[in-house]
C-alpha cells in the first residue's frame, strides 16, 4: 500500500465574475481532497475562517477527504464554534468511509450538522 502524503487542497468554488459561488440557498463550499491532519490542518483552518468570515453558510464537502486526524477534528470543532457564535450556519457534507467513522466516533455529528450530498444543503 503507497503511503498517501499528498496535503488536502481546499478548493473555494466561485462563479464566473470570481465571486464565492453558492449550492443552494447561499452556502460557500468548500471541497477539501486527501488528507486534513497536523501537517496541514492550521493552513486549512485559516482558509476555512478566512471563508466563513466573507459568508453567511459555510459547507465543508469532504467527499473527497481520504483521511481526518485529531488536528482536522479541532478544526472542525473551531469552525462550528465560530459560526455559532456569530450566528452563521456550518455544516460538513459528502463524509463517507474512515472520514466518517471517525466524524461519528468523536461527536461531531452533534455538533455540526452532516449532509450526505451538497444538494442536500438546505
Amino acid at each position: 500500500m503507497a503511503d498517501e502524503t499528498v496535503a488536502s487542497e481546499v478548493i473555494q468554488e466561485t462563479d464566473a465574475n470570481g465571486a464565492p459561488a453558492s449550492a443552494s440557498n447561499d452556502w460557500t463550499i468548500i471541497a477539501l481532497t486527501g488528507r486534513l491532519d497536523r501537517l496541514n490542518a492550521a493552513q486549512i483552518g485559516e482558509q476555512a475562517e478566512s471563508a466563513l468570515d466573507s459568508c453567511v453558510k459555510l459547507a465543508l464537502d469532504v467527499k473527497e477527504l481520504s483521511y481526518l486526524s485529531s488536528a482536522g477534528i479541532r478544526i472542525l470543532l473551531r469552525l462550528a464554534q465560530k459560526a455559532r457564535k456569530e450566528q452563521k450556519a456550518f455544516a460538513l457534507c459528502g463524509a463517507q468511509g474512515f472520514v466518517k467513522e471517525v466524524i461519528e466516533e468523536s461527536n461531531m455529528d452533534a455538533i455540526v450538522t452532516i449532509y450526505g450530498e451538497r444538494s442536500e444543503l438546505k
